[in-house]
């Protein structure tokens, strides 16, 4: 079961759209809209405990840096990119990055409150067109994994629990977790969602990561 709401900063550099999608938010009793702004760094820099960050992809006529996206994701905040284009390659860095879905400004505001409550679960969000565009473009490097994301995926698809592979890897139980937070993200935007163990094995297997 879900926790009573999902703390959600909305980060938009048109005061329009961020009251408007503010306004539509708050009729969902298990969002929480709790900062609004255009700058990611002033997100940090305030203080506020976040759950789900919306962040568009486009700020200031600038497209997002992946280091704003990495200081959001380290503070341990789930980030759903919105945007109004499909730019693959931008996309696909900021998959390896960590990101926990990709939302088009186009959908409705039901679908955007489906999506803030799925990514709040640990689950990932993209729509059907964009995970084949992404599976599209460049297969090989599409779930790029490092060597260290590899072996833990390998190591925990296979059955074993997070400490076990922390053991076997020689690191602490919350690297493992980053490594495979990080694997899944890559996987479950490039390819199918990968909810469990089994899941996260299967598609790691067919799209060639891991072959035993």
């Amino acid at each position: 079961m879900l926790p009573p709401s999902a703390r959600v900063a909305l980060v938009d550099d048109h005061a329009l759209v961020r009251e408007g999608l503010e306004r539509a938010l708050r009729e969902d009793p298990e969002i929480d809209v709790v900062w609004t702004g255009d700058d990611p760094i002033a997100l940090l820099n305030s203080g506020t405990e976040v759950d789900v960050v919306l962040l568009d992809l486009e700020l200031n006529g600038a497209l997002v840096t992946t280091e704003a996206v990495a200081a959001l994701i380290e503070d341990d905040v789930k980030v759903l990119i919105v945007t109004a284009h499909t730019r693959v390659p931008v996309i696909r860095e900021l998959v390896f990055t960590g990101i926990h879905g990709v939302i088009s400004k186009a959908e409705s505001s039901q679908t955007v409150m489906k999506a803030i409550s799925r990514v709040h679960a640990g689950e990932y969000w993209t729509t059907r067109e964009l995970a084949g565009a992404l599976a599209n473009a460049e297969p090989a490097d599409v779930a790029e994994l490092s060597d260290q994301e590899r072996k833990a995926l390998r190591l925990y698809a296979s059955g074993l629990k997070i400490a076990a592979v922390a053991d076997q890897m020689n690191v602490s139980p919350n690297t493992v977790k980053g490594y495979l937070k990080r694997a899944r993200g890559k996987l479950a935007l490039s390819g199918r969602p990968t909810s469990t163990q089994r899941d996260l094995y299967e598609e790691a297997r067919r799209q060639g990561i891991i072959s035993e």
